[in-house]
């Protein structure tokens, strides 16, 4: 039985690699149960020198994972290459106050999907930085 990652799983990447600059999670299967203890409290996973970040074929648990401010801290994100529709739905059309802190400094965004071409006022305010790449 293959399992998902989980929290702890990226708890020990950052933990082990403390100095870590790019990630990328690759996971093309999908789980049903994907709430493994969401009611328990955790500590933040924090990548204090993680500048670019990978997702392919992700379901939302690990944007949320990644992007969601009380799950990880990203200071340095500066390249994210991730599916747009993943991205709008995690972060509530970039109108989702917690995933703007891990977004804000991130200058480079790719899509491994067809974006739209024109993004919204929130858009650009979740990535202040931003320079749109293809």
């Amino acid at each position: 039985r293959v399992y998902p990652f989980t929290y702890e799983f990226f708890l020990r990447i950052a933990h082990a690699f403390p100095l870590i600059t790019e990630l990328t999670v690759l996971n093309n299967r999908v789980y049903n149960n994907t709430d493994e203890n969401i009611n328990q409290i955790k500590s933040i996973v924090e990548f204090h020198h993680l500048t670019f970040l990978t997702i392919h074929f992700q379901q939302d648990i690990y944007v949320e994972q990644f992007l969601v401010d009380t799950n990880t801290y990203l200071p340095n994100l500066i390249n994210l290459t991730i599916s747009y529709d993943n991205l709008a739905t995690v972060t509530n059309n970039f109108t989702r106050h917690s995933t703007r802190h891990n977004c804000s400094k991130v200058e480079i965004l790719k899509f491994t999907t067809c974006p739209i071409t024109v993004h919204s006022k929130e858009f650009y305010l979740h990535f202040p930085c931003l320079e749109l790449t293809r």
